[in-house]
């Protein structure tokens, strides 16, 4: 005899406990926290790339100062040593001369370290080196609310980490019910065809065909369906509270860089004036040497408190305009402020894994 076999089997899913809509909703929450949590990435490196390409523009215009002091100290050095070598000038005024520039050759060597080191750092976060010349920041204070509290508001709406947080607790609760469908029977239909011929070493043909409504319910698995609902349910906790966690630390950033812009803003009105008397105090003190009515240190103060002021009100622009940014990023805003396409990143093709 020769045994033959053939078999068919149809099933059709009725009811599963809603198991099957809770791990869609799962995964569908779990690929929106994961884009969220690429917009935020986002956001995260073009702050960074701000604040690296704000600070290659201020050690540059530090490195620029420095350079104009050494030339201002050397012209004054030039004048002492004429006056010194002519016998008509003081051995200390040279000397003391002489120390300052040192003192502004140390400090341009360091600012020189300061701009290589704001380079570096600009490479390493855009891959490329800045360009000789760099174009202004442009402020982005009109793209800001009036008011902090309204700037909190819609950093709660459209901050990134936020949104993140609050997919993640749609796919704790999506875990939790999909952990309870064994609560509820199994429904499903079943259709069963079989052909078979002799067997059993009995001659013959054994042909059958069923339709059948079938139900399973398992009443007893070792506690595991429990423990899974209690561990779904801690990790909803969890989630809340990162979501809790990450509402304050929007609200503190926000707080914090809103008070950094306030407070650059009064400091660029006073700084400027500073600026602008020392650049007064300096063009008076310098006749007034020549004339012999100002000491040499009265006039090397006021060269010196020129710089420390046009060093001050450089940095003071730096950050305000950082603060800016720093809002806007705080707000989930930046990246779409600065016009970049993050839809390009779909694009890209995933490395294959290596044998």
């Amino acid at each position: 005899m020769r045994r033959g076999e053939f078999g068919l089997v149809l099933r059709q899913t009725l009811f599963d406990g809603k198991y099957t809509d809770n791990d869609v909703a799962l995964q569908e929450a779990r690929t929106d926290s994961a884009t969220s949590r690429l917009y935020a990435i986002a956001d995260d490196i073009s702050l960074d790339i701000v604040k690296a390409y704000l600070d290659v523009i201020y050690q540059r215009e530090v490195l620029m100062l420095s350079e104009e002091n050494l030339q201002v100290h050397q012209r004054i050095q030039d004048q002492i040593r004429l006056r010194s070598d002519a016998g008509v000038g003081r051995r200390a005024d040279l000397d003391q001369i002489n120390a300052r520039v040192a003192l502004v050759e140390a400090n341009l060597i360091a600012s020189k370290v300061n701009v290589q080191d704001a380079i570096t750092t600009y490479k390493r976060r855009t891959g490329v080196e800045p360009e000789e010349i760099l174009e202004p920041v442009p402020s982005v204070k009109e793209s800001l609310p009036a008011e902090v509290e309204e700037a909190i508001e819609l950093g709660k709406g459209e901050n990134q980490v936020l949104r993140q947080a609050g997919f993640d607790i749609e796919a704790a609760n999506a875990a939790n019910r999909a952990a309870g469908s064994n609560d509820y029977p199994f429904i499903y239909l079943e259709v069963t065809g079989n052909l078979n011929n002799d067997l059993d070493g009995t001659d013959g043909h054994y042909n059958d065909a069923t339709a059948m409504l079938k139900m399973q319910y398992n009443l007893y698995n070792g506690g595991r369906d429990q423990a899974k609902k209690k561990q779904t349910a801690y990790q909803i906790q969890e989630a809340s509270e990162i979501r809790n966690r990450t509402v304050r630390q929007i609200e503190e950033e926000i707080r914090l860089a809103w008070a950094a812009l306030q407070a650059t803003e009064m400091q660029l009105e006073q700084l400027q004036k500073q600026v602008e008397f020392s650049i007064a105090t300096r063009e008076a003190y310098s006749k007034q040497f020549n004339i012999g009515q100002r000491t040499l240190l009265d006039l090397l103060n006021t060269d010196n408190e020129l710089y420390d002021a046009k060093v001050s009100l450089a940095g003071a622009k730096s950050d305000n305009l950082y603060a800016q940014y720093r809002i806007l990023a705080a707000m989930g805003k930046l990246t779409n402020t600065m016009n970049i396409d993050l839809t390009a990143l779909n694009d890209i093709p995933l490395k294959e894994s290596e044998e």
